[in-house]
């Protein structure tokens, strides 16, 4: 299957919550879009997977007699941005930090569950409720390898993968392209493939899903529906919204920016709990421009981590005003970034934008991009 990434419409940030481990409240749209090349005339990225032509993450999961994890890196940028990928594969020294891995052993004792009340031949749906397993919430933050899911060369059995704790027998293979600390949530996404494969497996109901999803990362709920959502609160509130055609390019500019430190620069109070709600932060006619896809309509609403990460990397505001000088209705920083985004009113404006921008910054990889459907 072929993995989507996300973009954030939009991203404010509110306090960290004392009673949530110091997480902060976002106030966001989450985008599921799917990375290569558009459609004349579409809002659709054209075709099925093709190895040759894709620019997303490409994964197979399949039952094993026992785990294996396999990976080929594609990742097109610095070496600090392909070891980072490098550290948690199968020839790293930190696989298990590896959100598919982690979601492997997750899901473990529901699947012995499962084969339990399938050897005993009870009705699984009726019956199956699944190990009660304390689930704490979700990670005070994700580490700066959270998204790192690929490498490159052969399967291993390594015992750097190996620990007490058991792990389904899966054998997943990743085509890694999408490089990490990025803010697209594609390590989210690698994650979420893993426990959707579980529930098709009938391992998991899909509440189980959900409860377990946090578990792995505060974007991997939203990876569990692919539809374009408001998400509140610390992730785990996940509303489906009307969205219109969209055509865009992303750049992906070599940079690794940690979302710890991101996070840290906006420097958020801490509060007591949730009780100061952030509200609704859009009008009736920006969720009517959402609908329709008149993005430039909402030019007025921002991403908060742009100020301190573009003082990290001025380079950024730089490309940023270039995508809108090349014809962007919106553009934007994803997540806490680095990748940045422009949508276009149309899918010839979005390709003419990207032949632009390739020329403007031969040494950068831009990439068009569609709405996940």
């Amino acid at each position: 299957m072929q993995c989507p990434c996300k973009i954030n419409l939009g991203l404010t940030v509110g306090p960290r919550l004392k009673n949530r481990g110091g997480l902060h409240q976002i106030y966001s749209l989450f985008i599921p879009i799917r990375i290569g090349p558009l459609d004349h005339g579409s809002s659709h990225a054209s075709g099925a997977y093709d190895p040759s032509n894709s620019r997303a993450d490409f994964i197979q999961i399949r039952n094993a007699d026992s785990f294996e994890f396999r990976s080929e890196n594609l990742i097109q940028g610095p070496d600090a941005v392909i070891q980072a990928f490098e550290y948690v594969s199968e020839r790293g020294p930190a696989m298990d930090k590896n959100l598919m891995v982690r979601a492997a052993r997750l899901i473990e004792p529901f699947r012995l569950a499962a084969e339990r009340m399938r050897d005993s031949g009870s009705d699984q749906h009726s019956e199956f409720r699944g190990p009660d397993p304390a689930l704490p919430g979700i990670p005070s933050e994700i580490t700066d390898t959270s998204e790192s899911n690929g490498g490159g060369g052969p399967a291993i059995e390594s015992e750097k993968s190996q620990s007490s704790e058991a792990i389904a027998p899966l054998s997943i293979q990743i085509t890694k392209r999408i490089p990490p600390g990025t803010g697209v949530g594609a390590g989210s996404a690698n994650a979420a493939a893993v426990l959707i494969f579980a529930l098709q497996q009938g391992w998991i109901t899909s509440d189980q899903s959900k409860q377990l999803a946090p578990e792995l990362g505060a974007d991997v709920s939203f990876f569990l529906e692919n539809m374009p959502a408001l998400v509140e609160g610390t992730g785990e509130r996940i509303t489906p919204i009307d969205c219109g055609p969209v055509y865009g390019v992303i750049c992906f500019p070599g940079l690794f920016v940690s979302t710890g430190e991101a996070y840290s620069r906006l420097k958020r109070p801490l509060q007591q709990s949730e009780d100061a709600k952030l509200g609704s932060l859009l009008s009736d006619s920006d969720w009517q421009a959402i609908a329709a896809g008149e993005w430039s309509r909402l030019a007025h609403w921002t991403n908060d981590f742009e100020p301190p990460v573009f003082a990290m990397h001025p380079e950024l505001q730089e490309i940023k005003a270039f995508m809108v000088r090349v014809g962007a209705d919106y553009c934007s920083l994803s997540g806490s970034g680095s990748a940045l985004y422009g949508l276009y009113s149309s899918s010839q404006g979005a390709r003419i934008a990207l032949d632009s921008l390739k020329s403007q910054y031969p040494e950068l990889p831009f990439e068009t991009f569609a709405l996940w459907e």
